[in-house]
């Protein structure tokens, strides 16, 4: 009796396994095994999934936790979620997907190198910092009605870039914060 379990077992992990491989599901692990992290922050992601559900307790994006994952395409956040931190998806080539709606601040590079094509951001964001989607495939950016400023290389050679609309609040540019986005057609100007 005991080995008919053992092998049932087997086949059902084999099964799970070449099932997840073949179809492309997103699947939800346990914490101590696809993301690692220090209260409610998110450290690190272990996993290998295309697309990535952040777990409903995390409520910052810790620091490189994704950097140079070259496998993720969209990463799910749930509303709690309030800050992605420095080169948290810094290079991740293949990221097109993500949504910063209830985020209230972003780090420096955090985006930088992926191939996200718009940026609607909300409110909530003040500041676009330092390289934030430096070398980035994006096209369409939308500051947010109370985004303050753009640092230095924010945008630096997005060279999808196409459009951009300002904010009425946007009082600051930083030095080359759109320097080789040499496909920049439109520029939507505040009406103050």
């Amino acid at each position: 009796m005991k080995n008919k379990i053992k092998i049932f077992i087997s086949l059902f992990i084999v099964f799970t396994f070449f099932s997840l491989l073949f179809f492309n599901k997103t699947i939800r692990v346990s914490a101590a095994s696809e993301f690692e992290t220090d209260g409610t922050t998110l450290i690190a992601y272990n996993g290998s999934s295309s697309k990535v559900v952040i777990p409903n307790n995390i409520t910052i994006i810790g620091d490189g936790a994704f950097e140079y994952n070259e496998k993720l395409v969209e990463v799910v956040l749930h509303d709690n979620v309030k800050e992605i931190g420095i080169r948290a998806f810094n290079n991740c080539r293949s990221l097109s997907a993500i949504n910063l709606d209830k985020v209230a601040k972003i780090g420096e590079m955090s985006f930088q190198g992926t191939s996200i094509r718009e940026v609607i951001f909300p409110e909530t964001i003040t500041d676009i910092p330092i390289g934030a989607f430096a070398y980035s495939k994006i096209e369409n950016v939308t500051l947010g009605k109370k985004t303050l400023s753009i640092a230095s290389s924010a945008f630096y050679k997005c060279t999808n870039l196409k459009k951009i609309t300002l904010s009425d609040c946007l009082y600051s540019i930083g030095e080359q914060a759109f320097l080789g986005c040499v496909n920049l057609e439109k520029i939507d100007l505040p009406n103050n």
